[in-house]
């Protein structure tokens, strides 16, 4: 199973697994449009999880190290980047 997942073409030649609604497309592109990504735009954002903003943040309303499991270092999305670049 990890083969298929480190094949980045393997995205490329399946039909998408996302489909949103009219109203949550609309939305979408609000929120694009809100981060001076008008549409048409080419510009890709990408985002990854640090467990440092919530403990810098809410770290005062608990201990969030139950989440750290979702955190990923930033390198890791090097070689999507490139591909999307």
């Amino acid at each position: 199973m990890a083969g298929l997942y480190n094949d980045c073409k393997y995205l490329l030649t399946t039909p998408s697994h996302l489909n949103f609604t009219e109203g949550e497309g609309q939305r979408g592109r609000e929120l694009l449009s809100q981060l001076d990504n008008p549409p048409g735009s080419t510009r890709v954002r990408i985002h990854n999880r640090d467990s440092a903003h919530l403990d810098k943040t809410l770290g005062y309303l608990q201990q969030w190290s139950h989440h750290d499991h979702w955190d990923f270092s930033i390198h890791c999305m090097v070689s999507a980047a490139e591909e999307l670049a």
